[in-house]
């Protein structure tokens, strides 16, 4: 399987009741598959509504082989009917992943706000978002046939 991305960011917002460890290793778990990885997370602290501080983890994977094995633990993830609803007009797939699952060592999509967010700039060309959703749909395909 070749990469889907040219790169992908992931955002997580750590809040001052969390263990910030805790969702550095969250956010490591889903972005290499491993809690240690050695990565470098941008990191900004903001305030709150209520003046608490909140600090904002972003990672940028844009190497070739971290991006396709980023790729394949995504890919059960992956639903050809609802594909469309995540992609924007500039080709970038949107994604929310389970914090606390990925705390425990699963990849798993979340529907509420305790969330890592996954954004991939998707190889198409030329770029357009019909292109992008035929090519995520083309990979989806080939995986669910192998």
């Amino acid at each position: 399987m070749e990469a889907l991305f040219h790169y992908i960011f992931l955002r997580v917002f750590c809040y001052s009741t969390e263990s910030e460890e805790k969702v550095r290793e969250a956010l490591l778990f889903l972005g290499y598959g491993d809690k240690k990885a050695e990565a470098k997370i941008e990191e900004q602290v903001v305030e709150g509504s209520f003046g608490d501080k909140i600090k904002i983890m972003e990672l940028k994977i844009e190497k070739a082989r971290e991006v396709k094995n980023l790729c394949r633990n995504i890919m059960p993830f992956l639903e050809l009917r609802n594909i469309g609803n995540g992609i924007d007009d500039e080709c970038f797939l949107h994604m929310r992943f389970s914090k606390e699952k990925a705390f425990e060592g699963h990849a798993a999509l979340a529907n509420d706000n305790n969330i890592i967010s996954f954004k991939g700039k998707i190889k198409a060309y030329p770029s357009s978002r019909e292109n992008a959703i035929s090519a995520i749909t083309d990979a989806i395909s080939q995986y669910h046939n192998n």
